[in-house]
C-alpha cells in the first residue's frame, strides 16, 4: 500500500520473526496495525513450516533445556546411600503376657521367614532359640553371623532390650506408629503379620533406607526411675481430682454446694453440712 512499508526483522536472540509495521497519519482505519500483524504472523508461520522444519528455539528455551539435562545427569550420578552387604540374622519379637512370637530371617534360608513360640517371660528359652538359629546358619553357610533384633515399645518396657544387649545381641526398640502400612484397605492385624512387618522394617533400616521407622532411644535404668516418679505422681494427682469431683457431686445432689474437700477448714464445713442435713431431715 502507498505510504506504508512492512519490515520483517528477526527478534534478538530468537529465530522467530516479528513484524514491524509503520503507518502514516492519513490512514483512517483504526485496526490497520492489527490486520497487518495477523497477515505477517501467518506468513511467518508458513515460511517456518513450509519446508517441514521446526522454527529455531529462543535462547531462554535452549538454556532451560541444558539446565534440565544437567540436573538429570547429576541425579543419575549421585551415589545411593543404601547398604547391600548385610550379613546377619534378623529377629523380631511380638510380646504378650502368655507367649512371645519370634520371627526370624537367616542367611542361607532363602526369603522364607521362620516363626517360633516362646512362653512369655522365658528369657532362657528365647536365648536358646537364638543360639539355635546361629548354629543352623553356620551349618548352611560355613560362617558365623551376628543377631539383630527388634521389638515394639509397649507395656514390657526396656528390660528385654537390656537383657539382649548384655548377651551380645544388637537390639532395637521401635515406635509402632512409625512403621509404614498400606492405606488402600483395612489391614489385618495378627502376631504373624506384625512379626513379618517388623523384620522387613528392620531390614530396610539396616540397609540405610530413610524414613522407614523411628527407633527409640532406650533410657538408662536411672533415667527410667526418674520418669517413674513423675508418672506415678501424675497418676495419683489424677486420682485425687477424680475423688474430689465425686464428693462434690454427691453433696450437690443433696443440696449442698460450695464444699471444697481440699481446704484446711473442711472439718468445720463438714459440721455445717451435717447440721444442715439433719435440720432439713
Amino acid at each position: 500500500m502507498p505510504g506504508h512499508s512492512e519490515n520483517l526483522s528477526k527478534r534478538k536472540g530468537c529465530g522467530v520473526l516479528s513484524p514491524s509495521v509503520k503507518t502514516s497519519t492519513d490512514v483512517g482505519n483504526v485496526g490497520f496495525q492489527e490486520v497487518m500483524w495477523s497477515v505477517a504472523t501467518a506468513d511467518i508461520v508458513k515460511m517456518s513450516y513450509g519446508d517441514g522444519r521446526r522454527p529455531a528455539l529462543c535462547q531462554s528455551e535452549v538454556a532451560k533445556h541444558h539446565l534440565e539435562v544437567s540436573m538429570q545427569a547429576n541425579t543419575t550420578k549421585a551415589p545411593a546411600a543404601i547398604r547391600v552387604d548385610l550379613a546377619a540374622i534378623f529377629v523380631s519379637l511380638e510380646l504378650s503376657r502368655s507367649k512371645w512370637l519370634v520371627t526370624s530371617l537367616s542367611p542361607g534360608g532363602g526369603e522364607r521367614m521362620s516363626r517360633h513360640l516362646v512362653s512369655g517371660g522365658d528369657i532362657p528359652g528365647l536365648l536358646d532359640h537364638v543360639a539355635e538359629l546361629q548354629r543352623k546358619a553356620e551349618v548352611r553357610t560355613g560362617q558365623s553371623f551376628r543377631v539383630i533384633s527388634i521389638q515394639e515399645a509397649g507395656l514390657d518396657g526396656f528390660w528385654i532390650h537390656r537383657v539382649l544387649e548384655r548377651e551380645g545381641i544388637e537390639s532395637y526398640v521401635v515406635d509402632p506408629a512409625s512403621i509404614a502400612t498400606s492405606r488402600r484397605r483395612r489391614r489385618a492385624k495378627t502376631d504373624r503379620i506384625d512379626g513379618e512387618a517388623l523384620v522387613r522394617a528392620l531390614l530396610a533400616y539396616n540397609r540405610g533406607e530413610p524414613r522407614v521407622c523411628a527407633m527409640l532411644r532406650v533410657p538408662t535404668p536411672e533415667e527410667e526411675d526418674r520418669r517413674r516418679l513423675v508418672r506415678e505422681r501424675k497418676a495419683l494427682t489424677n486420682e485425687r481430682i477424680s475423688h474430689v469431683n465425686r464428693i462434690k457431686g454427691l453433696l450437690f445432689s443433696q443440696g449442698v454446694s460450695g464444699y471444697e474437700p481440699l481446704k484446711e477448714d473442711r472439718r468445720k464445713a463438714d459440721e455445717a453440712v451435717i447440721s444442715v442435713h439433719w435440720s432439713a431431715g
